[in-house]
């Protein structure tokens, strides 16, 4: 994930972030949510600005943005764009998105501020910016915890606040198991809620009003502890883990050219069709032939190293469980090296696989 940071805009409580990035403060400070976004977020402003398009002269078509072929200027009704204004490691405007004019511009340091309350109780372990600008998270600490099986657990609530249309804040769960520092990403509905916060003139004042938090908190936290425990209390076949391995790396969806050969023609027909085909079409099925061989393989070495890695499951009481089946899929999304190696715990596919692994877990118990 360190890519998607925004420069050096990460701060964490005695590490820096991936590759180095960022600052650390030391471990026994102690800092507000307000404090820890000025750290990375303090110049991170937005501005909204009027759409407009230009018509050609005597057409009622588009014909330019930016005026060049003349005609007249029309705004868009009710519509804005939302432009990070230039930081001090990016020095351009950033589009992030569409808004209507009832939306209005905060800052992240303002919103923060309103979480002071909850930083009394769950301690900041870290910030950052992602995606130009667009997002800023935190990281809280909840008080230690561990299974009925004596897994030790660590708990923390990420907190992301967002200045991108169309994207709500929002508040996540993310139990680390201590003993591999495996982060559980869990399935949407059972792992974050929305804060349900418009950009609207007093978001402020409305997240404050979310004063209900630190309970929700609670309630998540008990919550995961009672699916934990069922999850180390049931155990599994084999055709049960064979559903999790399929939940977390499901099969590669065949490219559109190969469906049409594969599924829509008889073999007959699909001879035919390709040998009509001019080389270079014929190529771009071989090449996508190829790349589909390449995903299923990846995906049969994956379900391979999950089956060794759950046989071996430590410790050996919790082995053929489905606390072992979904904490195996964590281990590999999280620690594997290869492609999306570096998009971190809790964002891209990799915690998608996590959240597909709780998801069927969770229905296989009877959870839902």
């Amino acid at each position: 994930m360190s890519h998607e940071i925004l420069g050096q805009r990460f701060l964490g409580r005695s590490q820096p972030a991936w590759h180095g990035l960022g600052s650390v403060f030391p471990v026994d400070e102690l800092i507000s949510p307000r404090e820890a976004v000025a750290r990375v977020a303090g110049d991170v402003q937005v501005v909204t600005r009027p759409l407009y398009y230009y018509t050609g002269v005597g057409s009622s078509q588009v014909a330019a943005t930016d005026g060049a072929s003349g005609g007249e200027r029309v705004p868009l009704p009710d519509q804005r764009v939302v432009l990070r204004r230039p930081t001090v490691d990016d020095d351009k405007f950033v589009a992030l998105g569409v808004v209507s004019g009832k939306w209005h511009p905060a800052s992240y340091v303002d919103l923060a501020e309103a979480l002071d309350e909850l930083g009394q109780k769950y301690r900041v372990e870290t910030a950052g910016v992602l995606n130009k600008g667009g997002l800023c998270f935190l990281s809280l600490r909840a008080p230690d915890w561990s299974t009925a099986g004596g897994d030790e657990m660590r708990s923390y609530f990420i907190v992301n606040l967002s200045l991108t249309p169309g994207k709500a804040h929002k508040v996540m769960h993310a139990p680390v198991r201590v003993v591999c520092w495996n982060t559980n990403t869990m399935a949407e509905g059972q792992a974050s809620f929305n804060l349900s916060i418009p950009h609207s003139a007093d978001a402020k004042q409305r997240i404050g009003l979310a004063g209900n938090l630190v309970a929700r908190f609670a309630e998540m936290q008990t919550r995961t502890k009672e699916l934990f425990n069922a999850f180390e209390r049931f155990k599994v076949t084999g055709d049960d883990v064979d559903l999790i391995w399929a939940a977390a790396w499901p099969e590669p969806p065949l490219p559109s050219r190969l469906k049409l050969l594969k599924e829509t023609l008889t073999a007959e027909q699909s001879a035919m069709f390709s040998a009509s085909l001019d080389p270079q079409a014929l190529a771009q099925i071989t090449q996508d032939q190829q790349a589909y061989e390449r995903r299923q393989e990846r995906r049969t070495a994956l379900i391979s190293e999950a089956g060794r890695r759950f046989d071996q499951f430590e410790p050996t009481a919790q082995r053929r469980t489905l606390w072992a089946a979904y904490n195996t899929v964590t281990e590999m999304a999280d620690w594997r090296q290869g492609r999306a190696a570096d998009q971190g715990s809790l964002w891209g596919e990799r915690a998608r696989e996590k959240a597909r692994a709780f998801a069927a877990a969770t229905d296989l118990a009877g959870l839902n």
